[in-house]
């Protein structure tokens, strides 16, 4: 892998075979900017499907609609239960082999650009079950370790050792109480938790920064920690990435820890400008 082609992980948690929303239309364009400009994409999904040893049967598994089904209510809260016990254990996941023996023209339109394909049981369900436990975030290694984790959605999980970037869209639950339906107090909670380990985060306009400030108290930017050792992968992000393994040298800047990027939703490329400038030539014409 050359210094400038890098292996980018989003996440499939809105990006569902059956359904989708605003967001997982972000995840989708976000995936194709991030092959346009040269970078591989990884997406990991939290299928239930099989984790069978076979390939082809994983591939298959993965494109089958029954192996989506929820089990019965209580089946749900034991396994919840007992996947969030195991929660400080992490969660390792495989690849989906996309080989074209399944014809896939059924899921064209949304399925997102993708390099590699990965798969842990129930990942995101099983990460929001071990933080209300524990209060920490889950951790999921892939079979291949990225270069960088983008969430496109505040999730309770991050890939280790790798700098993880979280997308905050709005702040609609704590701001708007009475419009929404999410416990408050977790995602609060989860919030807090974010900032106080996340690398990085995006949002999409400069109320929502705000917000992020304002409301969920989230610190705009971070003192620079002293240390010969940085990652020049995010030149934007707070220094506490300087405490990843290192593969790239580079001068550690301080800067924010925020990045605004007004029409992110519809222009991910925005986004990929503000945050990686480091990974490709500056394109001055994507500037937020």
């Amino acid at each position: 892998m050359t210094a400038t082609n890098r292996t980018i992980l989003i996440d499939g948690y809105n990006l569902s075979l059956q359904k989708g929303t605003g967001v997982a239309t972000y995840a989708r364009n976000l995936s194709k900017e991030i092959g346009a400009i040269g970078h591989d994409v990884a997406v990991l999904y939290g299928s239930r499907s099989s984790m069978s040893r076979d390939a082809l049967l994983r591939e298959v598994s993965f494109f089958d609609t029954d192996a989506h089904r929820q089990p019965g209510k209580l089946g749900n809260v034991l396994q919840q239960c007992y996947h969030a016990v195991k929660r400080p254990f992490g969660q390792t996941a495989q690849t989906v082999p996309v080989t074209g023996k399944v014809v896939t023209r059924a899921f064209s339109s949304k399925l997102p650009h993708f390099d590699r394909m990965f798969n842990a049981p129930d990942v995101f369900r099983r990460a929001q079950s071990g933080f209300k436990l524990w209060g920490k975030l889950a951790s999921v290694t892939p079979p291949e370790m990225p270069d960088l984790a983008h969430w496109t959605y505040p999730l309770p999980i991050r890939v280790p050792g790798r700098p993880n970037l979280y997308t905050l869209h709005d702040m609609v639950p704590l701001r708007l109480p009475y419009t929404t339906l999410d416990n408050k107090r977790a995602y609060l909670k989860l919030i807090r938790e974010l900032d106080r380990t996340a690398d990085h985060f995006v949002t999409v306009s400069e109320c929502s920064k705000r917000d992020l400030v304002e409301v969920a108290g989230i610190a705009p930017s971070a003192s620079p920690i002293p240390t010969n050792r940085s990652i020049s992968l995010l030149r934007c992000v707070t220094s506490r990435m300087n405490r990843l393994p290192v593969r790239w040298k580079d001068t550690p800047t301080s800067g924010t820890r925020i990045t605004c990027c007004s029409g992110a939703r519809s222009n991910p490329r925005r986004i990929l400008a503000a945050s990686w400038k480091p990974i490709w030539p500056a394109r001055s014409m994507y500037r937020c």
